[in-house]
Formats: structure tokens, C-alpha cells, sequence
């Protein structure tokens, strides 16, 4: 006969929840926040540019022809408003052994933090300069870099290269790589005599090396494309980085489920519309908490009838995945980003703060965490920008 003490045992809650890991952020290390000060109210900043003047040869004695000048202005307008609202129920504050509000106020701020940060990396976008294969010597004018130890190194000196010949002062350079980009370039470092990259600082600086400040980021933009063959099954599957998406014939009132429709077209349209976050319908459900704060506001989706199209601002090193070869992901590419350092303009005109009110009918307080914000490349420091697109099928 056994005995039956269990009820006896005690039992330990923890002082503090779980740990969250936060992305590292590089947006206000690598901008030009200058204008902030002379934007504390209103919602436009302007900077014109000048036209061009040119040289020209003089003769004695004779006129020279005067150049037309001009000035075309531009403007920065601060019109980005997020926020990551949440409600607390006074009970919950009392009788919870954890302060559930400070904790849930800290991940929202650092969401809130995130979207800047990929807005930020985005405007690789606007660089006048991309790099492909081609553009290190290899083949492909608009294949992307496929990394390796044996090239991680020209990607550096092309970009300096491209730099130099914008005219890009030397000593203000940066460059924003990968987790795995700097995983090869501390291998291609690692028979020479240099340490680099041991540490991640502060706005995820890693160390200096080929002329550049190297920042590591898990917040850059990818793209792919998804084209099925025929209409999914039922229970068919695809992935996004690590959130999987379940079509069905028919919905069972699961989140992350969509509608397979009539026709291949009528599935994508449904697809579209889950992945942009539209809100549920008869054709695809809600996404759930953990998807949506797996995209954070960071997807578009683009329907192409035949295929789908995703732009995802903040993905990183983006993991694709689907339950049927026949159905693939294509096109995977990650924009890693060079320049010099101010050329992208932020303007945080309320960075992440908290607001509280108070429910009229309820005890609690809605927490609602906000910044108000606007970024621009203006049209002089858009040369001083590389897009360096890689090939996201070699950073698996």
C-alpha cells in the first residue's frame, strides 16, 4: 500500500514571471534626430534642397553663361501614431502576485519601440543604390547575395567602395547585418588576429571593422513570395516565422485559420486579407495574440491572383515554412542596410509613454501606451544609402 501525501506538498510561486526577450534596437543610434527640437509642436518640418551648380571654362573678354538656380522644398511630417492599449482589473491588481501592470507596460513599450525600429530599417527602400550578386563580382544583376566566409568580406568593401564614390565621409559609416551575417564574418575573422563582435552593446553595436559601425539587428525587412500549385487541401499549412496558418475547407472558429475558397484566386484573397490583419470574416478568423505580436504591425501582404507577395518590416533573418512542396516559398530576400550615419531623419515628437483611464463601468484602469512619431530620407541622403539584398536561403 502506497502512501498518498501529495496534498501535503507545498507549493513556490516565483517572485518575478518569466523572462521576455526583447529585440535589440539600432533606429537611434544610426539617425539624424536633429529636428525634433525645432518640432516640439506642429507637424511639419521643411528642408529644401538646391539645384546642382557645374564649373565651366572662362575665355578673357568673354561672357560666361549664367546657371538657372533653384531650390525645391521638402518636408518631414510627423503623422505616425501607435499604440498598444490593455486593461487591468483593479481585482486582478490586488489579488495577483506579480505587478501584472508594470510587466504588461514594459512589453508594450518595447513593441511600441520595435515598429520604430523596423519603420527605420525600412527605408532601405529609398536608397538610390542596391547591391546584388552581380554587384561583388558574382552572378546575377538582380540575385540576391548568397553569404558566405568567402564573400562576407567583399560585401563590406563594395559598400565602402560605393560610399567613397558618393562622397560619404569616411568615420561615419554604418552598416546593419544579421545575426547570422555576423556569425560568417566572426568566421572569416577567426583565423586572423582580431576580435570583433564578442559583445553586443549598446542600439546593438558590435564593433568597427572595413571602415564601418557594425550593428546587429533582428528587426530588418524580408520579402518572399508563395505560389501554389493548385488550391490548398484541407489542413494544408504554411509558416511565417514561426506562426503556422492553417487553411480549412471549412473554419472551425480557431484563430490563424484560413478559408480554402472556390477557385486557387479566392484562397489567396482570403490569405491577403488574414496576413494584413484584416478583421475576421466568414472567409478567414482572427489572428491570434502570439501572431499578431509576432508581426507587430510589420506585414503587408500583396495579392498577385496566382501567388502572394509579403513585404514583412521587422522579420529579420525570416524562417518560411509549408506542409506541401508543390506550394513553395520563392524570392526570399533580406535587406540588410548601409549608409552614412544621420542620412534617415527621425523625428519622435512623443516617444513611448503611458496613459491610464478610467473605465467608466468597470474597476480597473485601461493602460495605453503611445508615441507619435515621423521618419524621412530626404532626396540629398538618399545616395548615401545602400540596399544590400541577401539571399535569406543562405542564413538558414
Amino acid at each position: 500500500m502506497a502512501n498518498s501525501l501529495t496534498a501535503l506538498n507545498k507549493a513556490i510561486w516565483a517572485k518575478k514571471m518569466q523572462i521576455v526577450r526583447y529585440k535589440e534596437l539600432v533606429a537611434m543610434a544610426i539617425t539624424n534626430n536633429e529636428l525634433r527640437d525645432s518640432l516640439k509642436d506642429g507637424d511639419t518640418a521643411h528642408r529644401p534642397y538646391r539645384s546642382p551648380i557645374s564649373g565651366q571654362t572662362y575665355t578673357k573678354g568673354t561672357d560666361v553663361s549664367l546657371q538657372d538656380v533653384s531650390a525645391t522644398d521638402e518636408t518631414l511630417v510627423v503623422n505616425t501614431a501607435k499604440v498598444a492599449p490593455f486593461y487591468v482589473d483593479s481585482v486582478d491588481e490586488i489579488q495577483n502576485s506579480f505587478d501584472t501592470e508594470m510587466d504588461f507596460r514594459d512589453d508594450a513599450m518595447q513593441a511600441l519601440n520595435q515598429i520604430v525600429d523596423a519603420d527605420i530599417l525600412a527605408e532601405y527602400a529609398n536608397a538610390t543604390t542596391d547591391m546584388y550578386a552581380a554587384t561583388i563580382g558574382e552572378v546575377g544583376a538582380t540575385t540576391p547575395i548568397s553569404v558566405r566566409t568567402d564573400n562576407i568580406n567583399k560585401i563590406f568593401s563594395k559598400a565602402n567602395t560605393i560610399l567613397t564614390n558618393k562622397n560619404v565621409k569616411l568615420g561615419k559609416r554604418f552598416i546593419v547585418i544579421s545575426p547570422t551575417m555576423l556569425e560568417t564574418l566572426q568566421l572569416y575573422l577567426s583565423n586572423k588576429d582580431t576580435q570583433f563582435g564578442d559583445e553586443v552593446g549598446n542600439n546593438g553595436f558590435v564593433g568597427k571593422r572595413f571602415g564601418f559601425k557594425i550593428f546587429l539587428s533582428t528587426n530588418l525587412t524580408s520579402q518572399a513570395v508563395w505560389t501554389p500549385a493548385n488550391n490548398p487541401s484541407d489542413a494544408q499549412t504554411i509558416g511565417i516565422n514561426g506562426r503556422t496558418i492553417t487553411f480549412k475547407t471549412t473554419l472551425s472558429g480557431a484563430e490563424d485559420e484560413v478559408k480554402i475558397g472556390a477557385a486557387t484566386a479566392n484562397t489567396i484573397d482570403n490569405l491577403v486579407d488574414y496576413l494584413n490583419g484584416v478583421a475576421a470574416g466568414a472567409n478567414w478568423s482572427a489572428q491570434s495574440a502570439a501572431t499578431k505580436a509576432a508581426f507587430n504591425g510589420g506585414m503587408t501582404a500583396t495579392d498577385g491572383t496566382t501567388y502572394l507577395s509579403i513585404v514583412f518590416k521587422g522579420a529579420g533573418e525570416m524562417a518560411l515554412a509549408t506542409s506541401d512542396t508543390a506550394d513553395p516559398w520563392s524570392s526570399t530576400i533580406m535587406h540588410a542596410l548601409a549608409g552614412e550615419l544621420g542620412a534617415i531623419d527621425l523625428v519622435m515628437q512623443r516617444f513611448p509613454q503611458v496613459e491610464f483611464r478610467k473605465p467608466q463601468l468597470k474597476l480597473g484602469l485601461n493602460v495605453l501606451p503611445w508615441m507619435l512619431y515621423g521618419k524621412k530620407t530626404f532626396n540629398n541622403q538618399k545616395d548615401a544609402l545602400i540596399d544590400i539584398n541577401i539571399d535569406l536561403s543562405t542564413l538558414a
